[in-house]
């Protein structure tokens, strides 16, 4: 937890200081404030979902931010001093030092600009080897277009950043069952490496209910080539939930679904090797784990 505080009685010098370091206005507000930054969880990984809370000690007009070059949302949290925004460490995020940026706009008070560091740890994810035929592991010609096809129109999906934030509170496990695959397990096939499982794998029997683990709007209903009848919900402000192996479609794409509505069943379609949910999260087009997700305490 970080707290910034700003005092009538600074010096004009310190002031001057205090704005060249952290971007403030040479000038202090009347009064004095306190604005406090919290991020949850305190330990950063690769995957993560962290949840940046803002709060001031008096009404805050607009709170922004940016991260690893991409936007920040903030949302009122129902309180006019406080703010909310997700934000994801990508899968991909290599061990180190990296800036959160924030500015936060008061009624009659200059917009002030500050940082946070976020330290980025290592993790060592999961190892599993596989024996397959080769006619399960090498693509043809004609499906490698498929999956080039589908993987641009994905692509378009992720970068689409809807400004309203649709969805509200805790997300939810989208079915009942036991967890398979975990997210960022590392695969290595007939002795090559593949891509790590960006999602994670829950068991269910075959038709089992699967619930949208929060409000938005469902962007994509389809049959793709690994992931089999496929559905997407768009939560708003570049937060996207993936369902993926369905035996049948609930919801309809454009459709508008509530937390915990049914949107589909379990299935095997696709690249699947029995009944199961591949579900997986994406935000700000950075692949994170949804387990992080649900396992936070959101407003």
């Amino acid at each position: 937890m970080k707290v910034v505080r700003f005092r009538t009685l600074l010096s004009v010098l310190l002031i001057t200081l205090l704005g060249c370091f952290t971007g403030l206005s040479a000038e202090a507000p009347s009064g004095e404030f306190s604005l406090i930054i919290d991020l949850k969880p305190e330990v950063f990984a690769p995957g993560q979902v962290v949840v940046v809370t803002v709060t001031g000690e008096q009404r805050i007009e607009k709170v922004s931010g940016r991260f690893q070059g991409r936007d920040v949302f903030f949302q009122r949290s129902g309180n006019a001093n406080e703010y909310q925004a997700l934000l994801g460490i990508g899968l991909f995020t290599k061990p180190g030092e990296y800036r959160l940026e924030i500015k936060t706009d008061f009624h009659d008070v200059p917009t002030r600009r500050m940082y946070r560091s976020i330290s980025v740890t290592d993790k060592v994810f999961a190892l599993q080897r596989l024996t397959l035929p080769p006619e399960l592991v090498t693509l043809s010609e004609k499906d490698l277009l498929r999956v080039g096809r589908e993987k641009v129109r994905l692509d378009k999906i992720w970068r689409k950043e809807t400004p309203e934030r649709l969805w509200k509170g805790g997300f939810i496990k989208p079915v009942e069952g036991e967890w398979g695959s975990e997210f960022g397990l590392r695969r290595i096939i007939n002795d090559e490496p593949r891509s790590p499982h960006t999602g994670v794998d829950i068991t269910a029997p075959e038709g089992s209910p699967i619930r949208a683990t929060n409000s938005g709007r469902v962007v994509l209903t389809d049959d793709l080539f690994f992931s089999g009848n496929s559905l997407v919900i768009d939560h708003g402000q570049g937060l996207y939930t993936m369902y993926f192996h369905l035996s049948k479609f609930i919801a309809k794409e454009g459709q508008k679904v509530k937390k915990g509505e049914i949107i589909g069943l379990v299935g095997s379609t696709g690249r699947a090797s029995g009944p199961h949910l591949h579900w997986g999260v994406r935000l700000q087009e950075t692949r994170v784990d949804p387990v992080s997700l649900i396992s936070l305490s959101l407003r």
